[in-house]
């Protein structure tokens, strides 16, 4: 049976509900729960450059509350995307780890930008890796290769200037690329045999011996990147202490094929920048540079034997 109030005690229970009320609402079980905006955490295994066919990528995400999905990217293009799933769906997701698969075989061969994003359930996003990918399906063929010396002589152009070649006589003169024969051009360039050593890193090349040095450009042509044209000339610079000495050019290959071997026949500086170079016929200009420690002789083979 409800009850009614009348009079005083109306006025009573009035006042009572009065003052009770807000302190029901401002309590915890009434209060707005605060949003998230924390970011989550993450980590990629698997990256390999260079990379041909499919790319495995094991991405692990870590939050405070909920995590979403990872998503993987391509010269900023979205390629591939997981979930992150748990073994107990009564608990929250707070750490798991979701594969991602890059085909690389879309992707014309040289260079290109690979990023990867961890986001949680409340859509903060991370991302937890942006790296340079250089994508190689075609198959390596045998392609004529050029020598060219590298050293600290030579007509010095300053950084990014004009000069002279340099070097033996027998280098063609350096000229700009042919107009028309490539816009937009991206380069990529890497030793391609085995160093003496590596010192933090940085090859350690041996005095007197030459490397082979290979790689690939490639120009835009109605938006879609190819292979530069055969016989299109990369420069090769040499810097030293922030000046760069132009050393000669090698034509590609064809598939925009580059492969020069350079000779290494000073030792001072120890240290030097080789540096790859192109100007495209838009002004836009691609350039690969690759430190490298020049070592005046191979270190003595240990005999084994112990000093007694």
């Amino acid at each position: 049976m409800s009850r009614i109030f009348k009079g005083p005690a109306a006025l009573a229970w009035a006042s009572t509900v009065a003052l009770t009320a807000p302190a029901l609402l401002a309590s915890p079980a009434f209060a707005d729960a605060s949003p998230d905006t924390t970011p989550p955490q993450g980590a990629v295994a698997g990256f390999r450059s260079p990379a041909a066919n499919t790319l495995t990528l094991d991405v692990t995400g870590r939050d405070e509350t909920q995590l979403g999905s990872a998503q993987a990217s391509v010269d900023g293009v979205p390629v591939a995307s997981a979930p992150f799933s748990c073994s107990d769906p009564n608990q929250p997701c707070v750490y798991a780890i979701a594969r991602l698969s890059v085909d690389t075989t879309v992707y014309a061969d040289g260079p290109h930008e690979l990023a990867v994003t961890v986001s949680d359930a409340a859509g903060n996003v991370t991302t937890v890796m942006d790296w340079a990918l250089e994508v190689h399906n075609a198959p390596i063929v045998n392609n004529p290769t050029a020598t060219l010396t590298i050293g600290s002589t030579g007509t010095d152009s300053g950084p990014g200037g004009s000069g002279v070649q340099s070097g033996p006589s027998s280098l063609t003169t350096l000229k700009p690329a042919a107009p028309g024969t490539c816009p937009s051009p991206r380069l990529s360039a890497a030793l391609a045999q085995k160093p003496l050593r590596r010192s933090k890193r940085v090859p350690v090349l041996l005095k007197g011996k030459k490397y082979k040095f290979t790689g690939k450009l490639t120009c835009t042509s109605a938006g879609k990147a190819v292979a530069a044209a055969k016989g299109t000339k990369v420069l090769v610079y040499n810097v030293v202490r922030g000046k760069s000495v132009r050393k000669g050019s090698t034509a590609l290959a064809s598939g925009g094929k580059l492969s020069v071997k350079l000779a290494v026949p000073v030792a001072k500086p120890t240290t030097r920048t080789i540096e790859f170079r192109f100007v495209g016929t838009d002004k836009k200009t691609t350039s690969v540079k690759i430190k490298v420690i020049v070592a005046k002789k191979a270190p003595k083979k240990s005999s084994g034997k112990k000093k007694g």
